[in-house]
């Protein structure tokens, strides 16, 4: 089969390679699967590993799987491929990765873009997220920082509430207003003797 694809088709070693690793990545390790492929790739120009990437992502391949995440059918203007090449070799992220960004735009964006994708994976690029198992960990660093800081946020226990009512006895005996628990009970009494006896 190698011998047929290298003087057959007269592809190279690399892309011989190549066609291998795509072929068996998509799960499909028949020969004649392979032969296809090669058929196509040669029956389309395609001489380099790069030229074979570019096709393979841009019809049924990589970029056809992103789109599809994202509610999209058309194909990628040049600018969108662009992100897609960026997320996939830049970034080196499996497309597990990059789906499941695309899922958390739908929710999240009322009108799910590749931008908004992007946003989310140069996040977890810049936080050194490699799979699913790094992002589920920081979506819990980012629930508890959020939970410490509305316990933060939370009066302390016994701590009186700004504003709370204050009893305070004004001028001639009278209470200004009426508090809670904090009253003086003894302390009122003796204050309204007081005044009576001096009414009297």
């Amino acid at each position: 089969m190698i011998d047929y694809f290298v003087n057959g088709l007269d592809m190279s070693a690399d892309l011989v390679e190549y066609l291998l690793e795509y072929c068996i990545g998509k799960g499909h390790t028949s020969v004649r699967y392979m032969e296809t492929v090669a058929q196509n790739w040669v029956a389309q120009n395609i001489t380099t590993v790069q030229q074979a990437k570019d096709e393979s992502r841009s019809f049924g391949g990589d970029y056809t799987v992103i789109l599809r995440e994202l509610g999209l059918t058309r194909k990628p203007a040049p600018a969108e491929t662009a992100l897609m090449d960026k997320w996939l070799s830049e970034y080196a992220f499996s497309l597990d990765l990059i789906k499941e960004a695309c899922r958390r735009t739908v929710l999240q964006a009322s009108s799910p873009s590749l931008s908004y994708a992007d946003s989310i994976l140069t996040r977890w690029h810049n936080a050194s997220v490699r799979s699913l198992q790094d992002v589920a960990r920081l979506d819990a660093d980012h629930e508890a920082s959020k939970s410490d800081q509305k316990n933060a946020e939370k009066p302390k226990s016994g701590q009186k509430r700004t504003g709370q009512s204050k009893s305070r006895l004004q001028a001639g005996g009278h209470f200004s207003s009426y508090g809670h628990e904090d009253l003086d009970w003894n302390a009122i009494g003796l204050q309204i003797m007081k005044n009576q006896k001096q009414e009297s």
